[in-house]
């Protein structure tokens, strides 16, 4: 057929791009003798939250406020550098939010009276999402095997289980 490319390029330019709120991309077509165009991209600011109905919003706020003033990765970077032990396991910390995993345990479908286990829980993210989302659960267990990330864990759950009140 004619007319028909095998490919088209994207190039982002980051230096136009450099207020993050304008994005610059030529669109290339991979036969030369075709022009190439230019976007801009404007980028509406906006969190994943706006976009919760008010609910969700307001257990969205309690998981923040029960984290405020904590840092579980520089906890954990700390603690693995400072254990010969965990070290040569190489552990890995990462964090998930409450907006990328309710959608996750919404798919898991979890039944009433049913226990949800989080191994390496951290700062007992995964647990708070659940225990709001699915109150209908038995129990939310974490275990973490690092005593100072799980220390930390402890706290923020202490916390979160007195904004819950």
């Amino acid at each position: 057929m004619t007319g028909i490319q095998d490919r088209i390029d994207f190039y982002f330019n980051p230096a136009r791009s450099f207020n993050h709120r304008t994005i610059y991309i030529t669109v290339a077509n991979s036969d030369l003798h075709l022009q190439h165009v230019d976007f801009t991209i404007r980028a509406r600011e906006y969190m994943p939250k706006d976009t919760f109905d008010t609910d969700l919003k307001a257990r969205n706020d309690v998981f923040f406020d029960a984290l405020d003033g904590t840092d579980a990765h520089a906890t954990s970077f700390k603690e693995r550098t400072e254990t010969v032990e965990h070290d040569e396991i190489k552990f890995i910390y990462g964090e998930i939010l409450h907006s990328t995993l309710l959608p996750l345990l919404q798919f898991v479908d979890p039944q009433p009276g049913e226990t949800l286990y989080d191994l390496g829980c951290g700062s007992g993210r995964v647990m708070m999402v659940a225990a709001m989302a699915f109150p209908q659960l038995k129990a939310c267990v974490g275990i973490e095997l690092m005593p100072k990330v799980y220390e930390l864990g402890s706290q923020i759950m202490s916390k979160f289980e007195q904004l819950c009140q």
